[in-house]
């Protein structure tokens, strides 16, 4: 069986980098008083949202799910490798 993973999985460091420096401007906060620097997107905010739009958006467009393979003997699985999308 051959397996469909490449051997080595590069990473664009500058593109990392300038996705993760865009995200950390959803929210983000300079506390005059502190000096603290950071970022605040408390569950449900309009912050929160918007990281969570940002990132499914890096992410790029979303593959249909596999659909359940029903094999002769009437058994539910996942669908072997060549079936489905």
């Amino acid at each position: 069986m051959t397996s469909s993973t490449p051997d080595k999985i590069t990473v664009n460091g500058d593109r990392l980098w300038q996705s993760l420096t865009d995200l950390a401007e959803i929210g983000a906060y300079d506390d005059e008083r502190t000096g603290l620097l950071g970022v605040d997107r408390l569950a449900l905010t309009d912050a929160d949202a918007a990281g969570r739009r940002q990132v499914i958006e890096l992410r790029g467009p979303r593959r249909r799910p596999r659909q359940p393979y029903c094999d002769g003997a009437s058994r539910r699985t996942a669908p072997p490798p060549h079936v489905g999308p």
